[in-house]
This record gives C-alpha cells, structure tokens and sequence, in this order.
C-alpha cells in the first residue's frame, strides 16, 4: 500500500511505500478522516479547558459521532474543571478570609471593629460578614482553651466553620435554607461575592453531579 506524504507542496504530494515515509505506527498510517476523529476525541476528553471547548466548535466539520460513551467522557471533563476550579476558589476565599481575620483582630476599639465590618459586608457581602464573625468568635474561644500561634487558631477556626456550614447544608431544608439562599444570591449578582456557604453548596451539587454521571456509565 502507498501513502501521500502530509507535508510539503504539490511537487511532493508522490505516493510512497510506508517505510519510505517512516510510518511505523498504526495511527500514523490513517486516513485524514480517521485521524480527525482522533482529534475529535482527545478534545472531548479535555472539553472542561476552555481551549478545548473552543477548538472543538472552531473545526470545520465534526466526524466523530457522539455516543454515550463519549458523552460521558465529555461531561466528566467539564465536571471535574469546575470541581478544580472550585478547589481555587475555596483556598483564595480561605486566604482572605485569614487576611481579614488578622486585620479584625489587631483592631482594639468596637468602633473600628464594626466599621471594618461594614467595609467587609459591602465589600463581599452579608454571608461573608457572617462567616468572619461567626469564625472569628470561634477563635476567641479556643484562645481561651488552649494556648496556641494565631495561625493554628484560624486553622482550627476555619475548619470547625467549614464542618458547621457542611452539616447544615445536609440538613433536611439543604440548599433551600434561607440562609443558603441568601449566599447563593449574592454570589450569583453580578459582582460575584464569594463565600463559604455558597462554595459548600455548589461543591455539594457538583459531588452529587458526579455521582449520578458514574451510576449511569454503570448502567449503561
């Protein structure tokens, strides 16, 4: 069998035999239409990167049909972008919420605490007002039980915050909370305030998503 060289101009477009060409591998011997698909396929399987997604709608033409098989590949991929997104997300909000509880705790007078706070709450939000206060007092009061650096009180702080908010968002009223409506509406403006509250919840929907994507890959 002769092949067509992929390279050059018309002068070169001279069929040769394959180990003229050093075609020593099955898919470097495909058609063009063959190796689209393959193409087709390594984009479905990273369309959760934006690159991905844009190059797949900027082909000229599709040939690669999409079964379910694919389609699950494809959602996995967009799935498991935004739960790495989401993990960003979380640790920048962990960051600043430390940054904000430093500033919050060298402040001395309850005048420039509460004014602080007004800046917090127009800055990011009611939720995330709350959630400083609420972690803010929980550091307080494993200050007084036990003697340790400001970095491992937050740590402490965060995590407890982080459990309290997690199990009440396993609640029976779950996402429809109203305090979880609340966050979800202020994340969802236009300025995008983030809190934790909010992160937890879509976190939630996104596990749940998931989930439901493997049982049907099973029962299928």
């Amino acid at each position: 069998m002769l092949y067509f060289p992929n390279y050059g101009g018309l002068e070169q477009c001279v069929p040769h035999c394959r180990e003229c060409l050093e075609l020593n591998y099955a898919s470097q011997r495909q058609s063009y239409i063959e190796r689209h698909k393959t193409y087709e396929r390594h984009l479905l399987a990273n369309y959760g990167w934006a690159w991905a997604e844009m190059e797949y709608h900027c082909l000229r033409e599709h040939y690669l049909e999409i079964t379910p098989e694919i389609e699950y590949t494809r959602q996995r991929s967009i799935l498991q972008m935004r739960m790495r997104m989401l993990r960003l997300l979380i640790s920048s909000t962990r960051l600043m919420m430390g940054m904000d509880a430093r500033n919050l705790r060298s402040l001395r007078s309850q005048e420039d605490r509460q004014m602080y706070m007004d800046h917090v709450v127009k800055e990011h939000g009611e939720t995330y007002g709350l959630e400083l206060v609420r972690m803010f007092g929980l550091g307080i009061e494993m200050e007084r039980q036990a003697r340790a650096s400001a970095a491992e009180v937050f740590d402490q702080a965060y995590n407890q915050l982080e459990k309290l908010l997690a199990q009440s968002l396993e609640s029976d009223e779950g996402l429809a909370d109203p305090d979880t409506l609340q966050a979800i509406e202020e994340a969802s403006e236009c300025s995008g305030k983030m809190n934790m509250r909010y992160l937890l919840a879509y976190k939630k929907v996104l596990v749940e998503n998931l989930e439901w994507l493997e049982e049907l890959k099973r029962a299928a």
